[in-house]
């Protein structure tokens, strides 16, 4: 009976936060908390999502991997198929690499990239070889980021995605910078 109560209490106390702080940033965490005590997986979901943006912005990194990944876990629970999984296995790539783990960059984004080719869509297949490619050249290791820049050109014209493409042929206009 006390588990269920306290479930209850916190599930009152997120709907009260909410109603009494309506989109406060300041907030989400205290949101992720309380619907995570009270079980209530897609709003906690939610909102981790919410807090991980939020310390992500505002640079408190540290923060943001701890909550992309909680949510990347409390995804792989429900659904090892979900492709808000590769989403944010990207973003928490992006913090590791923007903070200098470049090692834990490429394992978050070549994770990533099976995932996306386990769902067999070319559009998440491409940004995970973009986001790789544009890594790897940063870290110097050029014969194999072109093979993922490549690949990255390749899987957007299959999915039609001009951004994908555009963006990707920026990197490679990087690429060949670097390379004189």
């Amino acid at each position: 009976q006390l588990r269920t109560r306290l479930r209850e209490l916190h599930q009152q106390i997120a709907e009260a936060i909410e109603k009494l702080y309506p989109n406060s940033e300041e907030r989400f965490v205290d949101l992720a908390f309380h619907y995570e005590q009270a079980e209530n997986t897609k709003s906690t979901n939610k909102y981790l999502e919410k807090a991980a943006r939020f310390a992500q912005r505002n640079f408190q990194n540290r923060q943001a991997l701890q909550f992309y990944q909680k949510l990347i876990h409390n995804l792989v629970e429900r659904d090892k198929k979900n492709k808000k999984i590769v989403k944010f296995q990207l973003r928490k790539g992006a913090v590791h690499e923007l903070i200098g783990q470049w090692e834990e960059s490429e394992q978050e984004y070549r994770s990533a990239l099976d995932r996306a080719k386990n769902m067999n869509d070319w559009y998440l297949i491409g940004r995970c070889n973009r986001r790789l490619g544009q890594l790897l050249m940063l870290r110097g290791n050029y014969p194999d980021a072109k093979k993922h820049l490549d690949v990255a050109v390749t899987c957007f014209e299959l999915a039609n995605d001009q951004v994908g493409i555009a963006k990707t042929y920026g990197n490679m206009g990087n690429f060949f910078f670097r390379q004189g």
